[in-house]
């Protein structure tokens, strides 16, 4: 994992002091970690492929603030995009300024910086604990198609249907609860009276042991297996 700073207006590499032209990759981790002595810093990782870049800023400082202002614009779909962030110098200024990217787009800074240092700190931290639930919230939506059409089915009678083999299970994670809710409704309407869909975590595990069990009995029989259907893309959703 590179390990980056930013020092005299470069992005630079802890590890061998080299100016690196930028960072990028998909924003895997954002995190606050304090020393003993009370200094806090914000951790921000990059991921791109086997390729890791982490970036160290001081927190809360106004470099630590830009950047969260510019991601806390797209914090709602910030996993389906790649991050970079380079620094720029423009014509007329002396220092340069943090750039940032998502995908192709050029991040403007939301919102305006408070005057006091208080709520600066409060408005970091509100947009700090935003922008970490969406890189690493996960919520997963278990959906059970029927061979027949289903008349407001209770829960025990769609369990029924999994352990009997008379229904097909599909998974899908998202990194918002309003896209779950979203694609759960949408399977149900158009799945004409035979799909069900879930979203508690009892419910779906109880499911998932279902299908391990007709998975397990047919292997002894050799009968084709169950599956449970996860779609490949399963933080995009797009």
């Amino acid at each position: 994992m590179k390990n980056i700073k930013i020092s005299g207006g470069q992005l630079i590499d802890r590890n061998d002091g080299s100016a690196v032209e930028n960072i990028h990759g998909i924003l895997t981790s954002a995190a606050v970690e304090c020393g003993e002595t009370g200094g806090c810093h914000l951790h921000l990782v990059l991921t791109d492929g086997e390729n890791q870049s982490a970036l160290r800023l001081k927190y809360p400082g106004d470099a630590a603030l830009k950047i969260l202002r510019c991601l806390y614009g797209v914090a709602a779909f910030i996993k389906e995009s790649p991050v970079t962030i380079s620094m720029r110098r423009e014509e007329g200024r002396s220092k340069a300024s943090i750039v940032v990217f998502h995908g192709e787009r050029e991040l403007l800074p939301v919102g305006s910086l408070p005057v006091y240092g208080d709520l600066r700190n409060a408005m970091s931290d509100r947009m700090l604990n935003t922008i970490s639930n969406a890189v690493s919230g996960e919520f997963e939506v278990t959906c059970v198609v029927a061979d027949r059409n289903l008349d407001d089915p209770d829960t025990e009678e769609v369990l029924a249907l999994v352990e009997g083999g008379g229904a097909t299970v599909t998974e899908k994670k998202f990194s918002r609860p309003d896209l779950a809710t979203a694609f759960a409704s949408g399977v149900m309407t158009a799945g004409g009276g035979r799909a069900w869909c879930t979203q508690d975590p009892g419910l779906i595990a109880r499911i998932h042991e279902l299908v391990e069990a007709r998975n397990t009995a047919a292997t002894a029989t050799g009968e084709g297996a169950a599956s449970v259907v996860a779609d490949p893309e399963d933080n995009e959703e797009a």
